[in-house]
């Protein structure tokens, strides 16, 4: 006869490595609901205080610094003072408003190259901590997004639908228009009620927000609503660039590759540029943006 004792030890043996596996089982699911749990929290902690890589709307304009941003220009935007001042003027008077009137609108025009890309591009950066990257940053090409007068009435449609769009997700929006030269006359007509003097459209304000035109000359902006209104805050003008300015871009493109390039190979990159009267030479016919390929063809050597 077996004892009880001994049936008891018995079983215990062979039910021990079943428990074991069911311990690890339990122990394993306890693990997984308490880190699910753990990030789970961690979450939504983090999208209230905002992680370290999500942007939000306006979080760089309270820390807006216009000393610090007008010597940016000056020191990068070559050939630009009177860009540097107005332009940091500019934002500096809309930023600090809590309720301005209307949306700012500057309008950028002069030579290709001249920095009007470059300007809007450190304008982004000052604003937005993704700078033109930034989910708050639209930026609409011409020749890209309103390329057929065939298809105006779908351009208006699609502009009265985004820009209300953006403007709930982030009333302190960039808007900017490049290529405004190359647009189908009347198009831009249709942004004109958000930037008039409005405090707000269906519920939306439009007031914080940021317009940027971009434009050689001529065509774009004639005729339009928007300039018979006197809806254009500041009309910034960007001088061609002299040979002296072609230089300092040329020597910085060096410099953002990690490169110092002597006197004798800069003037050597300057010199392949066009300039203009062809008498005396005085101006680029393309500004500054020609000089990264320059640098890529007669610069490889030394770099």
């Amino acid at each position: 006869m077996v004892s009880a004792i001994e049936l008891t030890s018995a079983l215990f043996f062979i039910y021990l490595p079943c428990l074991s596996i069911a311990f690890q089982h339990i122990n394993s699911a306890f693990a997984l609901i308490t880190g699910t749990s753990t990030v789970i929290f961690s979450v939504l902690i983090g999208w209230q205080v905002g992680f370290p890589w999500r942007e939000r709307c306006g979080q760089s304009w309270t820390s807006f610094n216009s000393t610090s941003f007008h010597a940016h220009l000056e020191e990068y935007l070559y050939g630009q003072h009177l860009v540097t001042w107005v332009v940091t003027q500019s934002l500096k008077a809309h930023i600090s408003k809590a309720e301005p009137s209307k949306a700012l609108v500057m309008s950028f025009h002069g030579w290709t190259g001249s920095g009007k890309n470059y300007a809007s591009k450190m304008i982004a950066s000052s604003l937005f901590s993704k700078g033109s990257q930034s989910e708050f940053v639209h930026w609409y090409i011409g020749t890209r997004d309103f390329p057929h007068l065939s298809q105006i009435e779908q351009y208006i449609d699609r502009l009265q639908k985004e820009i209300p769009e953006f403007t709930k997700k982030c009333g302190q929006s960039l808007f900017i228009f490049d290529e405004m030269d190359k647009m189908v006359p009347g198009i831009i007509d249709a942004i004109k009620p958000f930037i008039d003097f409005y405090d707000e459209i269906d519920g939306v304000d439009y007031r914080r927000n940021i317009f940027i035109f971009l434009r050689k000359v001529g065509r774009g902006l004639q005729y339009s609503q928007i300039v018979e209104k006197n809806l254009i805050d500041v009309y910034v003008p960007f001088l061609p660039l002299e040979r002296t300015h072609v230089k300092k871009c040329v020597a910085h493109e060096f410099k953002i590759r990690g490169h110092v390039a002597n006197d004798e190979l800069i003037d050597e990159i300057a010199n392949q540029i066009v300039y203009y009267p062809p008498q005396f030479e005085l101006f680029s016919v393309s500004g500054c943006k020609k000089i990264s390929n320059k640098v890529d063809v007669y610069g490889s050597d030394s770099i």
